[in-house]
C-alpha cells in the first residue's frame, strides 16, 4: 500500500502544481488585460473565455485529491465533534467508499462529456478569435477520478487500521516534503 500511496500522493501533488501554474497564468493574463485596456485602450479578446473555461476549471477541479489528502475540504462537524473519537473514526471510515463511488460516477459522466466535446472540437468565438475549450472539460474527470481513488486509499487505510501518514509541509517552502514521503521531519 506504500507504493500506491506514494504514487497517488505524487499524482495529487502534480495536479496541485498544475493548478498553481493556472493561478499564475490567470494573474498574468488578467493583469495584462487590465494594463492593455487602461493604458493602450486595447482590450485582449477572450480573457473571460480563458479565465472561465481554462484557468478556473483546472484550478478548481485538478487539486481535489491533494486537498482531500491534506484533509482540507470544508466540513461541518456540529454533531460529530461530540462523538467519541472511535465512533468518529468508524463514521468517517464508512463514508469513504460511499463518497468514492459518488465521485467515480461523476468522473465517468464528466469523462463522457469531455470526450464528446473533444470529438466536436468545442470552441468559442469572441472578437474574431476562435478559442478551443474542449480540453478544459478533461479537468473534471481527472480531478474527480483522482479524488475517488484517494478516498479508496483512505478507506483501505481505515480497514487496515493504519491511518495515512500526513503530508508534511516543509517550513522553508511551505510545500509538502517529498524527501520523507510526506512524513514529518525535524
Amino acid at each position: 500500500m506504500t507504493l500506491i500511496r506514494m504514487l497517488l500522493d505524487g499524482a495529487a501533488r502534480l495536479t496541485a502544481v498544475v493548478a498553481s501554474l493556472c493561478i499564475v497564468a490567470m494573474m498574468i493574463h488578467v493583469t495584462l488585460e487590465v494594463v492593455c485596456r487602461a493604458f493602450l485602450d486595447l482590450p485582449l479578446s477572450g480573457t473571460i473565455i480563458f479565465v472561465a473555461n481554462w484557468y478556473m476549471v483546472f484550478l478548481v477541479c485538478l487539486p481535489l485529491a491533494f486537498v482531500e489528502r491534506l484533509d482540507g475540504h470544508i466540513s461541518v462537524e456540529v454533531l460529530t465533534e461530540t462523538f467519541p473519537a472511535g465512533l468518529r473514526r468508524h463514521l468517517y471510515g464508512c463514508t469513504y467508499p460511499v463518497t468514492a463511488v459518488i465521485f467515480a460516477v461523476t468522473a465517468y459522466a464528466t469523462w463522457l462529456e469531455a470526450v464528446s466535446k473533444w470529438r466536436l472540437g468545442a470552441f468559442i468565438i469572441e472578437g474574431g478569435l476562435t478559442i478551443p475549450i474542449w480540453f478544459g472539460y478533461f479537468a473534471l474527470p481527472i480531478g474527480y477520478g483522482l479524488l475517488s481513488v484517494m478516498l479508496l486509499l483512505k478507506f483501505a487505510a481505515y480497514v487496515a487500521g493504519e491511518p495515512l501518514p500526513p503530508l508534511a509541509v516543509d517550513a522553508e517552502d511551505d510545500w509538502p516534503d517529498a524527501t520523507t514521503g510526506g512524513a514529518a521531519h525535524d
